[in-house]
């Protein structure tokens, strides 16, 4: 009669113990799905970067095909050896020329007005 209960003691304390158990286990659970779904809902708010950076790329190609002949329309270099410029670098490279080309304007423009005055 004693082993019965001490058998029965034994088995509701498994039994409690397994419930809190499996109570944690969904716990974590809902919290990994929790997670999850933020993760998700992340991957798709950014899964157009691909898409946006083949356009900067073919935008860069485009915009600085002049200065950048060594480059492909991909914005990878030609030859392999030089490292492809960054954006920054580009408009950079660009406004030095616009802004060269503006003082040579500019320069020839006074030269014809003084020439026609």
């Amino acid at each position: 009669m004693e082993d019965v209960q001490r058998l029965q003691a034994a088995n509701a304390k498994l039994r409690d113990s397994s419930a809190n158990q499996i109570q944690k286990l969904e716990e974590q659970l809902s919290h990994k799905t929790t997670a999850l779904q933020k993760l998700e809902e992340q991957s798709r708010s950014r899964s157009d970067y691909d898409e946006i950076k083949r356009e900067l790329s073919v935008l860069k190609s485009m915009e600085f095909s002049a200065q950048g002949s060594d480059m492909s329309e991909s914005g990878d270099p030609i030859d392999g050896t030089a490292t492809p410029k960054s954006l920054e670098m580009l408009l950079l490279e660009k406004n030095r020329t616009l802004q060269s080309e503006n003082t040579t304007l500019k320069v020839t423009k006074s030269d014809v007005n003084s020439k026609l005055s």
